[in-house]
């Protein structure tokens, strides 16, 4: 997987005295040697961007002048760029010479100040060469002066009244207060996101790191945004993650810790919320694939003991938890740590069930002992009080499911067994045939998905099930009719007889059958 990691430059990567650690150099360098894209995002100029850039050793691409230009170094060329108008510059320019305001007009590789220049990239600006600047192509005004007051009130003239673009806040150091200009669809975070585009990297796998008001944009826009120790407040209440401040390497830690910590990667994939984040720490974490409702699974080991995280759309963990709560000494299921949720998705996390599988290598060996546990398990199905079960997953509910996926096209023709569609001829024709050939329930408590994966047992005892969001009164015959076909996927056809035989039960082959027409529908 391939990220862009957006640093900024002063006040994040830059200690206080403007130096960068070599410990902070060697990080970098290893995301690089990674594939990663490191590009140093900066309201400084692309020249002295430049040189932040080569000192790090990411000298890729570059994000200058507050995101007004992304710079391709090793093509030489820029890949994108916004300007400020002529009209801004003039009015921006007529105000500071009038109020004796010092201001700095960036240009590509020069910079146009009033009263006095600084280095040899800049070029002392007055009202005669002021044409000449305004005439080419400005990506940021910067108004800097000693005068805080004055400063702060041509401030809220840009803002309120010229209805100009602001990213920084006035700050101070010792000297001087400043704030900075760009074109109106210019930020840090519009920026990275074309830089994302350009690259055809998803912004699922953009990170930023930023410590001022600058740097909310990108750090709102990354699917992990980072602010360091020392960032201003309203940083700080945007990013989903604090570290370590510039002048402590925050930044290399962060960046170490991301090469070797999949918890990074995994709040950065799924948006943990705080609790899940703060229930995973320092835990060792592998995801395990999908389980029911096409959620995401993840083990979590965690002082000796091991868990498991659910992570899905909104909505569609919420009736497991609630059946898991309702089924706490009702029957053996996860105990639940921990449900959270945010705006997008629900967060499940439960202890793990002692045992393993039925399905497993050590279970697959001795079949016919797998049945008695397999019996055992439907024993303490069968021994559920449905008297107050608030979860109805009858037939009624079965066939609006089925209805609804092949309404949505959800399951096609080419989905349905061979023999299925010769018969049928088509998913409507079947679930005409279901919905025309419902018979009389026999209810009781059903699991809805007793395949042996979901089947757990230590040594030769039923331990508990998993997966019981679609559990609740049913018919009897939809648990057998799919524990059936779980069997004779695993153990092998002869095993069906042996399964009823252990059940005692007979099995009515039209009601088995029909459930397993209707599973082709929806499972």
């Amino acid at each position: 997987m391939k990220y862009i990691i957006a640093i900024d430059s002063d006040g994040t990567l830059r200690k206080t005295d403007g130096t960068i650690s070599d410990f902070t150099k060697l990080a970098i360098r290893k995301q690089i040697d990674k594939e990663n894209i490191i590009v140093i995002c900066t309201a400084r100029p692309r020249y002295h961007t430049q040189k932040i850039s080569n000192e790090v050793g990411a000298n890729r691409f570059m994000i200058s002048s507050n995101g007004s230009e992304i710079y391709d170094v090793q093509k030489q060329k820029i890949i994108w760029a916004k300007y400020i108008d002529k009209q801004s510059c003039k009015l921006l320019f007529d105000y500071a010479m009038l109020n004796n305001i010092r201001i700095m007009f960036v240009l590509e590789n020069t910079e146009y100040v009033t009263q006095f220049t600084r280095n040899d990239n800049q070029v002392l600006l007055t009202e005669d060469n002021f044409n000449k600047v305004i005439n080419n192509k400005v990506k940021q005004v910067m108004v800097i002066g000693k005068d805080k007051d004055k400063i702060n009130k041509f401030k809220g003239i840009v803002q309120n009244e010229y209805k100009m673009n602001i990213l920084d806040s006035s700050r101070e150091n010792s000297e001087e207060t400043w704030f900075s200009v760009v074109s109106n669809d210019a930020s840090k975070g519009i920026a990275v996101l074309k830089l994302a585009e350009y690259l055809k990297i998803s912004q699922e796998n953009i990170i930023a790191i930023g410590n001022d008001n600058n740097d909310i944009s990108m750090i709102k826009i990354a699917r992990l945004g980072v602010a360091v120790n020392n960032a201003e407040i309203s940083a700080k209440e945007e990013a989903d993650l604090i570290i370590a401040s510039n002048d402590d390497d925050g930044v290399a830690q962060f960046l170490n810790e991301f090469n070797l910590n999949k918890n990074y990667a995994m709040k950065q994939k799924y948006k943990l919320t705080n609790k899940i984040e703060k229930f995973i720490k320092n835990a060792s974490l592998k995801e395990i694939g999908i389980g029911c409702s096409d959620s995401q699974v993840i083990q979590i080991i965690k002082d000796n003991q091991i868990y498991y995280l659910k992570i899905a759309k909104k909505g569609l963990l919420t009736q497991e938890y609630n059946a898991l709560k309702w089924l706490e000494g009702e029957l053996s299921v996860p105990e639940i740590v921990l449900f959270d949720d945010e705006s997008e998705n629900e967060f499940l996390i439960t202890k793990a069930i002692l045992g393993e599988m039925v399905c497993s290598e050590n279970y697959l060996k001795s079949p016919d002992e797998s049945l008695k546990i397999i019996k055992e398990a439907f024993d303490n199905i069968y021994a559920v009080d449905i008297s107050n079960c608030p979860f109805n997953v009858s037939n009624k509910y079965k066939l609006s499911l089925a209805e609804r996926n092949v309404k949505n096209g959800l399951v096609k023709n080419e989905d349905l067994k061979e023999e299925t569609l010769q018969k049928f001829g088509s998913v409507e024709n079947l679930l005409k045939y279901l919905i025309d050939n419902q018979f009389e329930e026999e209810l009781c408590f059903s699991h809805g998905d007793t395949s042996l994966p979901n089947i757990f047992a230590l040594g030769n005892k039923f331990s508990g099930f998993i997966d019981v969001g679609e559990c609740g009164i049913a018919d009897k015959w939809f648990d057998l009719a799919i524990c059936e076909k779980s069997i004779k996927k695993n153990y092998g056809e002869e095993y069906i007889s042996k399964f009823y035989k252990e059940l005692n039960i007979i099995p009515d082959r039209n009601k088995l059958d029909y459930y397993l027409l209707m599973m082709e529908l929806y499972l």
